[in-house]
């Protein structure tokens, strides 16, 4: 009956549709800007700051510091003639990272540097006939990626530590190019009561490293989280601004010349929490990650993302 009136709302007037609470999509803990069509803004500004902890080595105590710089636009909703302007780039969405990574050297010395820009350009196509907005949500992504070497050094070797807590993410775990030119993925949000969500992709990658032979990989994911509390009307839980998601991501080597086969993995967790004003729309993260396949909790990772949402609508 709830959701049956829900739709109802949904397909009356804007202003009635407008009234209805419409929770902060959840941010996967490996943020591609999946939940775009479906976010409260379409310009966000973010940084992760993760401690990777691993085993020490005659190369250094094996803990790192990874930080990652994030712009992500689109895709627009605005209206008067910025609508009219950004009108075509309506199912388009922009992204690029920038990883830095702290560490101490086999000398005792700290050093960082600086590692490799990501660039994305990715697409939507939505289910119109599956959808009633803004209650359910399905849509199909296609991302096309590229990720230079290491912006400090071509051929600098990346922490141990960092190579196997990022080992699905080739261009952090070696140093060379990563080219995903055909990335699709399916996402589902459901949002009558309060968010679910659901994902699952695909990346073929030709990963051209530095210092060997070009390897061609898949990776995968699969990920999904929910919000804590309904909000019914008139109802004000303090958990509606709290969610819990996972994520599981995988890498496969198809081929790398004489190198042996590889395979590596990422098991994350992260807790989000929602802060909407009327200004700008935070979202904290906080997640913990480890390399199953590899040994549990000899490497592992944990961190905090701080996530800056503009030119949206506030949601109180």
């Amino acid at each position: 009956m709830i959701l049956g009136a829900a739709i109802a709302a949904s397909a009356g007037s804007r202003a009635s549709a407008a009234d209805l609470y419409i929770p902060q999509p959840i941010v996967p803990v490996d943020d591609t800007l999946s939940q775009g069509p479906v976010a409260r803004d379409w310009t966000w500004a973010s940084v992760d700051a993760t401690l990777v902890r691993g085993p020490s080595t005659a190369a250094g105590t094996g803990d790192v510091g990874l930080f990652k710089y994030r712009l992500e636009l689109g895709p627009p909703t605005a209206d008067g003639l910025v609508g009219t302007l950004l009108g075509g780039a309506e199912n388009f969405a922009f992204r690029t990272e920038l990883a830095q990574v702290a560490y101490e050297t086999p000398s005792g010395s700290s050093t960082s540097a600086a590692g490799p820009m990501t660039f994305a350009l990715q697409h939507y196509s939505p289910f119109p006939i599956l959808n009633i907005i803004p209650l359910v949500h399905l849509h199909v992504g296609i991302e096309t990626a590229v990720a230079t070497h290491w912006l400090s050094a071509r051929y600098l070797v990346p922490p141990a530590a960092l190579r196997t807590i990022a080992g699905v993410d080739t261009e952090l775990a070696n140093n060379g190019w990563s080219l995903r030119p055909f990335s699709p993925y399916l996402r589902a949000d459901f949002t009558a009561c309060r968010d679910l969500y659901f994902e699952l992709g695909v990346a073929p990658e030709l990963f051209i490293p530095t210092d060997h032979s070009a390897e061609y990989d898949l990776r995968y994911h699969v990920a999904g989280g929910a919000s804590l509390a309904c909000q019914h009307p008139g109802g004000r839980s303090r958990l509606r601004h709290v969610a819990l998601t996972g994520e599981y991501r995988g890498r496969l080597q198809l081929y790398a010349g004489s190198l042996p086969f590889e395979y590596r993995d990422s098991l994350a967790i992260a807790l989000q929490v929602d802060v909407p004003t009327k200004v700008v729309n935070l979202t904290f993260q906080v997640f913990a990650e480890d390399a199953p396949s590899l040994s549990w909790w000899t490497y592992r990772a944990a961190g905090v993302r701080l996530q800056v949402g503009f030119n949206g609508r506030s949601v109180q």
